[in-house]
């Protein structure tokens, strides 16, 4: 994946290190105009007011200067209404352009947009596309969209065996719609062999990942109606879905992500 920029500490940021970074914007560096967005993009940082009005003005410099990060933190601004009026078109455009630059960000963002014809037609192949392309760098809401893609398909043959591959990465992950889905899949049989046990368990962890929000009602609303058959199991499942996030935290937070699977169900299958 792209790496970000390296970010500026803000709480260290000296009134003679801001008149330099100023300086070289002024003299057209991009970075320090990226910078300079960012300063004014983070809350009330080493006495830098909050004013994304600036921050958008800096990072639109940039990002015409051909500054990828500029590039797509301009079209999130303009996506989100953020220092300015909602732009879906100009957020699409910009989005591209750090896309085409390798931002993963950037490509699953392009994705979003284009899958739902916001800023522009709708283009599925043109989503599927970024999707893969960002998912390919390590992006896993990216995996997780494709994968949609993929079960979503008005094709008589979906590719069932992609879309759980790119969830099961994604899980991985730690995203919590893809633990959903896969207890969708694994509660269905979609896919693969049926087991209420597995589904449970990827209920149990996206209860804990999905804070708010539809996703997250309905995942728990899932939880609930697999325990309600055997409300004995509750503490196990919880107790191993919650196992299973720390010990993904800590082996994320320290840049070794494997690819094992979620944790096994005690191998009782609940979904009769």
């Amino acid at each position: 994946m792209t790496a970000s920029p390296r970010t500026i500490d803000a709480d260290a940021v000296s009134p003679e290190f801001l008149a330099a970074i100023e300086s070289r914007a002024a003299a057209g560096d991009p970075k320090a105009m990226f910078d300079l967005g960012r300063l004014h993009d983070i809350p009330e940082k080493a006495g830098i007011a909050l004013d994304l009005v600036r921050a958008r003005a800096w990072y639109e410099r940039a990002a015409e200067a051909g500054f990828a990060w500029a590039q797509f933190a301009l079209g999130n601004m303009l996506e989100k209404a953020q220092g300015g009026a909602r732009n879906d078109t100009g957020a699409r455009r910009w989005y591209e352009a750090a896309a085409q630059q390798g931002i993963a960000e950037a490509q699953m963002h392009l994705g979003s947009l284009l899958r739902a014809g916001r800023g522009g037609p709708a283009d599925a192949a043109g989503a599927a596309e970024w999707f893969r392309r960002a998912a390919a760098q390590g992006h896993e809401l990216a995996a997780t969209n494709l994968a949609l893609m993929h079960l979503e398909s008005a094709t008589d043959r979906p590719d069932l065996e992609e879309a759980r591959r790119l969830l099961e990465f994604a899980a991985d992950k730690l995203d919590g719609l893809a633990h959903l889905v896969l207890g969708d899949l694994h509660l269905r049989g979609i896919g693969g062999p049926r087991h209420g046990g597995l589904a449970l368990m990827h209920y149990c962890v996206a209860t804990l990942l999905l804070r708010a929000g539809p996703d997250a009602v309905r995942a728990g609303g899932e939880k609930e109606a697999l325990l309600a058959r055997q409300p004995a199991l509750r503490a196990e499942y919880e107790t191993q879905a919650r196992a299973f996030v720390d010990a993904r935290i800590a082996a994320m937070g320290g840049l070794a992500v494997d690819r094992r699977p979620p944790p096994g169900a005690p191998g009782k299958d609940i979904s009769q």
